[in-house]
């Protein structure tokens, strides 16, 4: 959808130039939409043509009518302009084409832009289509035996219907291949992705060694927007998701019902604030390869998996902090899990993107030295620490059905094995914890395993913990790192 949109703006663009000024008589404003078309592969860099079938102008109530228009762009030239298709050391170079048509157009509120306010009251298209074909090759430095992957990507999404209110068209740098927009609604129904990616591998003189096809396919019932920009997205819902995805032996089919992202922030093209949501998303458990996994869901009785997840985070450039709260997943019949966290002494924003643009940050071989890139991004985050971190589990049956099937391959009653599983949790406790906090989690694990419930874990550190020395800390000593945080668990917790 992102290649439609970047066209999309660049025909918004079109016609909002093409009228300023020209408020007297409609031929001239026809004769400069037309000259603005014409012209477009000068001023936009990337854009080989840009035309239009035909072209209707009703001033009197301020409106455009377009049909047939038609926009093709030259993906190395999009690339090489920056922006979202910026090439830094992490993307390799493109070549290929995109071509965007879209047969109907209705734009309301011409008078606006004639009288120098660039904004769309109304936008509503019909049938837009987005062909790209692309092309890129990568050198391959880890394989034992391939040197170079060449993959070539065939799009072709389309959109039935849209509605845009409120599309205004925002200052942009003179260097800007492509203009920003800010829309207060959107609303669009049936879009569909066909999705075609070839991967062939060669060794170093070239010889082909393999090649691997697969097929994507998504389609969504419905997406809907409100308060989109550049640097901030209110409100950006997708709704109805079906995802088939034809690859190895085994076709993978998913389904969401929703995914919604909200109050998400933008700094430096870096999204530092974001909350995402993503409801009821459904497969078929037997597509799943993990025999362990499959082995689990067997004695949930679960046939198909049902997922709920959410995630919210906020990184404050400022305080150079960052917080997870929550992250959240939801699995129907068997239970919910949730995770928070804060991390302090970040590196700055300025030293982030000093990084983005740095060779070297790439997988190397094994044994291979460690990138100088690298040696700066483990040296940014030498001072980061984190002061806590909690764990809740809510059960939804999966701990009865779990200790049932237990208890029975022991010979045992469920209840004798819920005592041994508490026990063991407060034995868990001792050894990382102390004594004190063994016994007080004790009647907490006693109650859970009896009848599950709810169990929250959290851990706190006075002064925060250093994150790198944590980590080598687990590397050395495992479980026994988490010793340096106190200890809070508690059961039983609302909804």
């Amino acid at each position: 959808m992102h290649k439609g949109i970047v066209a999309g703006a660049v025909v918004l663009t079109l016609v909002a130039g093409a009228v300023g000024g020209f408020y007297t008589v409609e031929y001239k404003v026809r004769t400069a939409i037309s000259d603005q078309f014409a012209t477009a592969p000068e001023r936009f860099p990337g854009v080989s043509s840009a035309t239009y079938r035909t072209l209707d102008i009703d001033l009197r109530n301020g409106l455009v009518n377009f049909s047939g228009i038609e926009v093709r762009a030259d993906l190395a030239a999009l690339q090489a302009q920056g922006g979202a298709f910026e090439q830094t050391p992490k993307l390799p170079a493109i070549k290929g084409e995109a071509q965007f048509s879209v047969e109907n157009v209705m734009i309301s509120g011409l008078w606006n832009v004639i009288y120098g306010t660039p904004v769309l009251e109304r936008v509503e298209f019909s049938n837009a289509v987005v062909d790209t074909r692309q092309a890129q090759s990568i050198a391959l430095t880890a394989s034992p035996t391939a040197a170079q992957l060449t993959m070539t990507t065939k799009i072709n999404s389309t959109l039935s219907t849209g509605r845009i209110l409120g599309l205004a068209l925002l200052d942009s740098p003179a260097d800007q291949a492509v203009p920003a927009v800010r829309l207060n609604s959107i609303d669009a129904q049936d879009y569909k992705l066909a999705l075609t990616t070839t991967s062939e591998f060669f060794d170093d003189r070239g010889k082909p060694l393999q090649s691997v096809s697969q097929n994507s396919t998504i389609t969504m019932a419905q997406v809907t927007g409100a308060n989109l920009s550049p640097t901030y997205l209110g409100r950006l819902r997708y709704e109805g998701i079906n995802i088939d995805l034809d690859a190895g032996p085994t076709p993978l089919n998913v389904t969401l019902g929703a995914l919604t992202l909200t109050n998400s922030e933008f700094i430096d093209a870096l999204m530092v604030r974001n909350t995402t949501e993503i409801k009821n998303l459904r497969f078929e458990a037997d597509q799943i390869s993990s025999a362990n996994a499959q082995n689990f869901l067997a004695i949930m009785g679960v046939d198909q998996v049902n997922l709920d997840v959410k995630i919210n985070y906020n990184f404050d450039l400022t305080a150079q902090k960052f917080t997870l709260s929550p992250l959240s997943l939801g699995l129907k019949e068997v239970g919910d899990v949730e995770v928070n966290f804060e991390l302090t002494n970040l590196p700055t924003l300025a030293s982030l993107t000093a990084l983005r643009t740095s060779d070297g940050l790439g997988d190397a071989p094994a044994g291979a030295p460690v990138t100088a890139a690298q040696s700066t991004l483990i040296s940014l985050f030498q001072d980061t620490a984190v002061n806590q971190i909690s764990m809740a589990y809510r059960d939804r049956g999966a701990v009865p059905k779990i200790i049932a099937v237990q208890a029975q391959q022991a010979s045992l009653e469920p209840r004798q094995l819920a005592e041994r599983y508490a026990q063991r949790g407060a034995l868990i406790v001792k050894t990382l914890f102390g004594e004190e906090r063994s016994a007080q989690s004790q009647t907490t694990f006693n109650d859970f395993f009896a009848d599950p419930d709810a169990l929250r874990v959290q851990l706190n550190a006075s002064p925060p913990v250093n994150v790198i020395e944590l980590l080598k800390n687990i590397q050395v000593n495992g479980p026994r790192a988490w010793g340096s945080f106190e200890l809070d668990l508690q059961g039983g917790l609302a909804d």
